[in-house]
């Protein structure tokens, strides 16, 4: 399971590692990715879930995570929540609602696709480790549903695909939450078994080209520090690439490494020889 905070925030979100640490410990050694406020819908002012979470073996899940107890939160009418922290009370959109509309685009996103619409049924939930009293937060929200409260409950919260995905199922799945789509809608079906053919090559390299790996995920969605509260204080090094305002890299990747960097008026960089598939001649044909 990769694992990609977007933001540079996870390093002091010790609520949100507590809980990745429950989702990591009870779905195990599967394969798949989990963002930490990841912006996936490319729109103005969209929802956000603090972890995303999408494997071969389970539906998705997508959380909502707080540290809040309950002295510091109140219900504001059905839509809204007053959160109070020390002198500061601000009013905030129901973090079930937001966390709802998250999957609700998400969900929209996988059933976009005909071949895997219907074999995906996101889920949503809001955590709130820090709440104590279930009874009490009960008797002062009414009888919400979708609420998180400890690890025991992440086990109940994992539904197993059935049947299981198949492999080019699963990678079809994860480049429509990465935001990537295969080239060429011919070649959407399931990969050769085998390279024999030019053919077989530019059918393999059509339908994994689509998929995204690690550094490219980090290019396409981390913020550099500051940025993500304060848009423009980031910026690019003479290397081109990424930067805080302090000039430290944000990414290890210049746009000599990483063609996702290069400005459309410049040439395209070769990507790394261990990135190219080589074909031995006898494929030539």
């Amino acid at each position: 399971m990769e694992f990609v905070a977007t933001i540079a925030d996870y390093a002091q979100d010790r609520v949100t590692q507590r809980v990745w640490a429950w989702v990591r410990n009870s779905i195990g050694n599967v394969e798949g990715l989990a963002y930490y406020r990841a912006s996936l819908f490319g729109t103005l002012n969209e929802p956000l879930a603090d972890l995303t979470v999408f494997s071969e073996k389970y539906h998705p899940i997508v959380l909502k995570v707080a540290d809040w107890v309950l002295d510091e939160i109140a219900p504001e009418g059905e839509e809204r929540w007053i959160v109070t922290r020390g002198d500061q009370r601000t009013s905030i959109t129901s973090p079930l609602l937001e966390i709802d509309e998250f999957r609700h685009k998400l969900q929209a996103r996988f059933d976009q696709d005909r071949k895997t619409r219907g074999r995906f049924n996101v889920k949503a939930y809001v955590v709130l480790p820090a709440v104590q009293s279930r009874g009490d937060f009960y008797t002062k929200f009414g009888g919400l549903q979708g609420i998180i409260w400890d690890e025991t409950q992440i086990p109940g919260i994992l539904s197993p695909l059935t049947p299981e995905l198949r492999p080019d199922e699963f990678k079809l799945a994860l480049s429509n939450i990465q935001g990537a789509r295969p080239l060429n809608s011919r070649y959407a079906g399931a990969p050769p078994s085998a390279i024999v053919t030019m053919a077989d090559a530019i059918h393999y390299l059509e339908r994994n080209i689509a998929c995204l790996d690690k550094e490219q995920i980090k290019v396409a969605h981390q913020v550099p520090p500051r940025a993500a509260a304060n848009q423009g204080t980031g910026g690019n090094r003479e290397d081109g690439s990424a930067c805080d305002e302090s000039g430290e890299p944000t990414c290890p990747l210049s746009y000599q490494e990483c063609p996702l960097y290069v400005p459309h008026a410049k040439p395209l960089q070769p990507c790394p020889e261990s990135r190219l598939l080589v074909l031995p001649r006898s494929c030539w044909h």
